[in-house]
């Protein structure tokens, strides 16, 4: 048995995990957390690893149950993942060549390079329940490097986490855990931020708490006690909460929205029906502890938005995933959505959605706004994949995209009916069975002219 390992081995393949991370995060619509995981043979001593991605938001998870929205909550989540590691292969290990080609390379056997058998318990694909080996004892956990993005703070949050303070020592029960906070600039090296995995040295370090739940849950905490307010979490964002019937509550909103003619306030009850919402987690996931209340109107609670800040912020991410964009304005002259465009392929990302979405989901704003961009540049690229498609399928045809749809022309002048590119190039894309269905209905001859041009209003910044 092995009661030790190289420390300085183990810290080798941690520091692997931000590397690795980008390949995991690039080109996704949403921030991933991820955790670098490493771990040693029982028998040998001989280390592997692996890397875990979590694309669903933090608040996932069984009611009452989210993955983590502060510190405390996280550490339980990682010392889970110590615990009951996931199967940690290592480059030697013997593995057998797939027979799948939708995943292609070399299956891992479940053993060490040693012979021990270390596959830990794994989903049974018919039950779902977990089955183990009786006869195998998992590789045990050195460390840990779990990533999270920390968007507008500049830099990822990295959690460490060393079995026996320096992971010289795989874990069992009795071996202690140390833990340090580190901040991990975009384009600079990390530094320590605290010893041990605290809320308040991260809110100091990053300008904002781990999660926006963790305000959330301070907030209907005091409104509970009968204290009603409004904290601002972010610029151009406020949460407000008090209990039914509070006196103070109306005037304290009204203080805020009245700092600028861009800022709209909603409670968390009526925002769904006030556009489409995202879909996540909502406050019963994220706030479970006070959702019968909110649902029975026993606390009221909602937010203040600054569309004016969601426009700077969605502009921004648009611009970083290498869009054009224009404004789109109400009759009333408000910018109510900014158009995205690559060429003459456009989607609207529509600011009010994206704000009451961070609200519905318990997000911070850049978090959704990076999430809409996400989205949008998804859903540019896919219409541009169906039109060139298209007009590869069809050259005897000339299509003009104007809006969100597509206008055919044959050959001898007359129009063909134009195509919707809010649905069809995701109900039937290149290559799909209906997707020549569709190209073949271009050719249709339109009973009349077009009636509707320009941008339609659509769902933007879905999680």
């Amino acid at each position: 048995m092995t009661d030790s390992v190289e420390s300085s081995a183990v810290r080798r393949l941690l520091e692997q995990a931000r590397g690795q991370r980008a390949q995991i995060v690039r080109g996704a619509p949403l921030p991933i957390d991820t955790a670098h995981v490493v771990g040693a043979c029982p028998k040998c001593g001989h280390l592997g690893a692996t890397i875990l991605g979590f694309p669903d938001p933090p608040y996932a998870g069984p009611q009452g149950q989210p993955r983590y929205r502060n510190a405390k909550e996280l550490q339980r989540f990682i010392d889970e993942i110590i615990r009951n590691p996931p199967p940690l292969p290592a480059n030697d290990d013997p593995s057998t060549p797939s027979n799948n080609p939708q995943q292609p390379g070399n299956l891992w056997k479940g053993l060490c390079v040693c012979g021990a058998k270390i596959n830990p318990p794994q989903p049974d694909p018919r039950t779902g329940e977990m089955v183990s080996d009786p006869e195998a004892t998992p590789r045990q956990v050195c460390g840990v490097r779990f990533i999270k993005a920390m968007p507008g703070a500049g830099a990822e949050l990295v959690v460490e986490a060393l079995s026996g303070g320096d992971g010289g020592i795989p874990f069992t029960d009795g071996v202690s855990v140390k833990y340090r906070v580190l901040r991990a600039p975009l384009d600079g090296d990390e530094t320590e931020v605290s010893q041990g995995l605290d809320d308040a040295p991260i809110a100091q370090s990053f300008g904002r708490p781990l999660t926006l739940a963790a305000t959330w849950k301070d907030l209907l905490e005091r409104a509970a006690k009968g204290e009603a307010d409004v904290v601002q979490a972010e610029n151009g964002y406020w949460l407000w909460a008090a209990p039914k019937g509070s006196a103070d509550l109306a005037d304290k909103i009204k203080a805020v929205t009245d700092g600028g003619e861009d800022r709209v306030s909603h409670a968390l009850l009526e925002i769904p029906n006030v556009a489409p919402m995202p879909q996540g987690p909502a406050f019963p996931a994220w706030a479970f502890e006070h959702a019968k209340e909110i649902l029975d109107g026993t606390l009221n609670a909602g937010v203040v938005i600054d569309l004016a800040v969601v426009k700077r912020l969605t502009a921004g991410q648009i611009e970083r995933s290498g869009l054009g964009w224009r404004e789109e304005k109400s009759p009333d002259g408000k910018v109510f959505a900014l158009v995205a465009n690559a060429g003459d392929v456009v989607w609207p990302a529509e600011l009010l959605i994206i704000g009451l979405g961070a609200a519905h989901l318990g997000w911070y704003l850049g978090e959704t706004a990076a999430a809409a961009a996400g989205e949008t540049l998804q859903r540019v690229a896919e219409i541009k994949r169906y039109v060139d498609a298209v007009r590869a399928e069809r050259p005897d045809m000339t299509f003009h995209v104007r809006g969100l749809q597509l206008f055919p022309t044959r050959a001898d002048g007359q129009k063909g009916r134009p195509v919707d590119l809010r649905d069809l190039p995701f109900r039937a894309p290149p290559g799909s069975p209906t997707s020549s269905a569709s190209c073949a209905s271009c050719a249709t001859t339109s009973p009349r002219a077009p009636t509707r041009r320009g941008v339609a209003p659509a769902a933007s910044g879905r999680g």
